[in-house]
């Protein structure tokens, strides 16, 4: 029986609910107008995307960063990707320094001194599905078949 890959778009809830579930990915931001991109650590407080990082890793104050993460199976190619973008603020408050690096255990190698807030503007996010092509009809084909982005109010 041949099976084919299908692709489901995930709400906001569900990304922030898939970040939520992992503390890796990968930060997309411009350096020298250039856009470059480095893995790190992040977390999800009070829906705000909280990403651990080195300051010789990235610079991102005030500036639109996209954040992606993803689980997806290298034999099947099944799982999901999302990203996440907004502003990134780099965080000062001594308060919430203290609170969000007691959240990190990072892996990545060197000093994880910067601490980055970024408030999501645009989600989006897709799971890629299995299907039989035995299966008695074709999918209905709903808008959220398509890769949307959600613009968070």
């Amino acid at each position: 029986m041949e099976t084919l890959t299908l692709t489901r778009t995930l709400a906001a809830e569900e990304v922030l609910s898939l970040l939520r579930g992992i503390d890796f990915g990968r930060i997309v931001f411009c350096r020298y107008a250039l856009p470059m991109v480095r893995p790190v650590n992040h977390a999800i407080i009070d829906d705000t995307l909280v990403i651990c990082g080195g300051s010789e890793d990235f610079s991102a104050n005030r500036q639109v960063v996209a954040y992606e993460a993803d689980a997806i199976d290298p034999r099947t190619h099944l799982g999901w990707f999302v990203t996440v973008s907004g502003i990134a603020e780099v965080v000062i408050d001594r308060g919430r320094l203290d609170r969000y690096r007691a959240l990190f255990r990072p892996w990545i190698p060197g000093p994880r001194d910067l601490i980055v807030a970024v408030r999501p503007e645009i989600v989006s996010g897709v799971r890629f599905l299995e299907r039989s092509v035995a299966a008695a009809a074709p999918p209905e084909r709903a808008s959220g078949d398509a890769l949307e982005d959600v613009v968070v109010q």
